[in-house]
């Protein structure tokens, strides 16, 4: 771990890069602190900071509100694909509290494409607010390609946590898919 604390801590981009995807795909412990340090710096591309986010999430899906705001500031249709994906891949398996939840619903993923929406609609599974889950149902109401994407099951399973007049007011897009 040491070996791979030290690659991390490269000046080289593609190094660091590989020792980030290397620590995600193994789950190797121990080495978050230089995981934040790379996802928190600003300078570092985008790519490997949300590759250190995506390493950090697996075991501790609670991010800072810095890093809530880079991941959700990938969603951006205009942000490369890839980049995108894997912002949304790392959402999806993140604990945003309810104001991020809030944020994404209302500023981020009205203007996402279907298969990001899709993938971070994910990280609502988890919420019982009922406002967070009427901005989610505003949302599908507005994005009938996500909607499709969904399935009846998966999308009655966004709303198991959520209170009756959330589950209520998903009923029509439940009764959509079913049509």
């Amino acid at each position: 771990v040491e070996g791979l604390g030290r690659l991390l801590e490269s000046p080289k981009q593609n190094v660091q890069l590989r020792a980030v995807d290397l620590v995600r795909t193994r789950g190797l412990p121990g080495l978050d602190s230089k995981l934040e340090q790379i996802a928190n710096n600003s300078k570092a591309p985008d790519q490997t900071r949300i590759s250190a986010l995506a390493a950090i999430a697996s075991h501790n899906p609670k991010l800072s509100d810095a890093q809530y705001q880079l991941l959700m500031s990938k969603l951006d249709p205009a942000t490369d694909a890839i980049l995108r994906q894997s912002a949304a891949q790392v959402l999806a398996r993140s604990q945003p509290g309810k104001e991020q939840l809030l944020t994404l619903a209302h500023k981020y993923l009205p203007k996402s494409d279907p298969l990001t929406l899709s993938t971070v609609l994910e990280c609502f599974r988890a919420s019982n607010e009922q406002e967070t889950g009427d901005a989610l149902v505003a949302v599908l109401k507005r994005s009938p390609a996500a909607l499709g994407t969904r399935g009846e099951g998966r999308l009655q399973s966004h709303f198991a946590q959520a209170p009756e007049a959330t589950v209520k007011r998903a009923g029509p897009l439940c009764e959509r898919l079913r049509g």
